[in-house]
C-alpha cells in the first residue's frame, strides 16, 4: 500500500483491526484466615498473602531531611563565601604591597575580606554540625521517636529510643 500527501491535503485513513479476545485467568479471592488451604496432592498449600504497606515517613526522619539540606547548604555557602575572600585577598596583595595600601581599594577589599572569611568559617562549623546531626538523625530515625515543641518564645528537639 502507497500513501502519498501533497502539501496541504487532507487525507482521513481508516485502519479495520481484527477484535483479539484474549483468556485471563480469574484472580484470587482474598482469604479470611492464614490458616493453609489444602491443595491437590503434589501442590504445596496456599497461605494468606498480606501486602506490607510503605513506612510512613516519621517526624524525626523529616527533621534529618531537612538537617541534611540545611547542612548542605551551609557548605555551599562556605565555598561561595571562601571564593570571595580569595579574590578580595589578591586585591589587598596588588593594592597594599609591604602592607602599605596605595588607596581605599585595597582597604575596602581587605575589610570586605575579613567578613567574607568569617561568614565561611562560621557557615562551615554550621554546617558540618547540621550535617552531622541529619545524618545521626536519619541513622537514628528508625530506632527510637522524635518530639519536636515550640513556643512563642522557645523551640525544643527531643528523641527517645535506645543507641545500640
Amino acid at each position: 500500500m502507497k500513501v502519498q500527501v501533497v502539501l496541504a491535503q487532507t487525507l482521513d485513513i481508516t485502519v479495520a483491526l481484527p477484535e483479539i479476545t484474549v483468556a485471563l485467568p480469574e484472580p484470587p479471592r482474598a482469604l479470611e484466615s492464614s490458616r493453609p488451604i489444602h491443595a491437590e496432592p503434589g501442590f504445596p498449600p496456599m497461605r494468606k498473602i498480606v501486602p506490607h504497606a510503605a513506612p510512613k515517613a516519621t517526624a524525626e526522619r523529616q527533621v534529618a531531611y531537612a538537617a541534611l539540606g540545611l547542612g548542605a547548604a551551609a557548605l555551599a555557602t562556605t565555598g561561595a563565601f571562601g571564593a570571595l575572600a580569595l579574590k578580595e585577598r589578591n586585591v589587598v596583595r596588588e593594592q597594599c604591597p609591604n602592607h602599605a595600601c596605595k588607596g581605599n581599594a585595597g582597604l575596602d577589599a581587605a575589610r570586605a575580606g575579613s567578613r567574607d572569611e568569617v561568614i565561611a568559617d562560621v557557615a562551615l562549623i554550621a554546617g558540618a554540625l547540621t550535617l552531622s546531626v541529619g545524618a545521626f538523625l536519619m541513622w537514628h530515625s528508625t530506632r527510637g521517636s522524635l518530639a519536636v515543641s515550640a513556643g512563642p518564645t522557645s523551640a525544643s528537639l527531643s528523641f527517645q529510643g535506645t543507641i545500640p
